[in-house]
């Protein structure tokens, strides 16, 4: 099945961006980014720059569409206070909330590590996930969306997980408009939602969330694609799993596919995993032939290494990515333990 992008004929500039897009982000963050030369532990470290902007997977997923050419809405929360973030942008739909936005911290060290510390979501209210709810339900029927992506970390509501919010609903609000869903949150809110009976078209780990998901160590691409049968067998339509160093996998029913792009000189992984789940969905309309989706597997690739060269979470273009191979999974190849 090996194919490369020189061969397939779909560079991105031949391509009509079709999909009509709506993310829920309930949880957004502001990503302040530092890059420094080295960290020394406990000692004080100078930052090069200081880069702050609006984050969150569902953002930068919708962010990405928008950039190349592709119709995304963001639903997400935001304090009056930090309205100022988004301005007049219309890619935006705001639920007011109480809560300042939490800020995640980035440190991009000159060896080009990155170092994330995240700050917990705020809870919600139940009337604040209801005014999430309706607020997303209403983008997806006025965009007529082909999908919805429910993206980031779950907040708490009123002292309880996030999914007494009834995620079914969501589902059947986005099924009953023709829309399908892809849930790319963390391990524990993935087994959460599956369990409470949320069962997406698409979700989207990385290789840390599939092994929590999967309840142990993934030590081979064959371990990997284990753990995406797991997922399947619970009812879930596809598996896009981003290994980091090791490639791509995506995992349905009838296929398996393993996808990796040339190295990259990295600057900032942080927002990779969205590029990537936004390149796979960005053309994505109509039933998953194996065409459809080899051509999807490889933008997916495609973006999230255009992602990790910049310093912010979302590629400022979307240029071609020569030398993108898609093939049969390397059952035997040992994945590396950081993502």
């Amino acid at each position: 099945m090996k194919t490369t992008a020189e061969g397939a004929g779909i560079l991105e500039a031949e391509r009509t961006l079709r999909a009509s897009v709506v993310t829920m982000t309930p949880s957004p963050a502001v990503d302040r980014v530092y890059l420094v030369d080295a960290i020394q532990a406990g000692e004080v470290n100078r930052a090069r720059q200081v880069h702050s902007y609006l984050s969150g997977k569902g953002i930068n997923v919708a962010r990405n569409l928008r950039g190349a050419g592709a119709a995304a809405v963001a639903v997400t929360t935001l304090s009056d206070g930090d309205r100022h973030l988004v301005g007049d942008d219309d890619l935006y739909r705001i639920v007011a909330v109480s809560q300042p936005t939490r800020v995640n911290t980035v440190v991009i060290s000159g060896d080009g590590a990155t170092t994330n510390v995240n700050e917990r979501p705020h809870p919600l209210t139940g009337a604040d996930w209801e005014r999430v709810c309706a607020a997303t339900s209403s983008a997806l029927r006025e965009r007529e969306a082909d999908w919805l992506v429910v993206a980031g970390s779950i907040p708490a509501r009123g002292g309880e997980r996030a999914g007494s919010l009834s995620p079914g609903s969501l589902a059947e609000a986005a099924s009953a408009r023709g829309a399908r869903v892809c849930l790319d949150s963390g391990g524990h809110s993935l087994r959460e939602w599956l369990d409470q009976g949320f069962v997406p078209d698409l979700v989207k780990p990385n290789l840390a969330e599939l092994s929590a998901a999967a309840g142990r160590e993934l030590v081979t691409v064959a371990d990997a694609i284990g753990a995406a049968h797991g997922l399947l067998d619970r009812g879930t339509g596809a598996v896009l799993a981003s290994l980091g160093a090791d490639g791509a996998l995506l995992v349905t029913p009838t296929h398996r596919m393993w996808a990796r792009a040339p190295r990259v000189e990295a600057v900032n992984t942080t927002g990779a995993g969205d590029a990537a789940v936004a390149g796979f969905i960005a053309d994505h309309v109509g039933e998953p032939t194996e065409s459809l989706l080899i051509d999807a597997l490889r933008r997916a690739v495609a973006w999230g290494a255009l992602a990790v060269r910049e310093v912010e979470t979302v590629p400022s273009s979307y240029p071609d990515v020569p030398g993108i191979v898609v093939d049969d999974p390397p059952l035997g190849r040992r994945l590396h333990v950081r993502n």
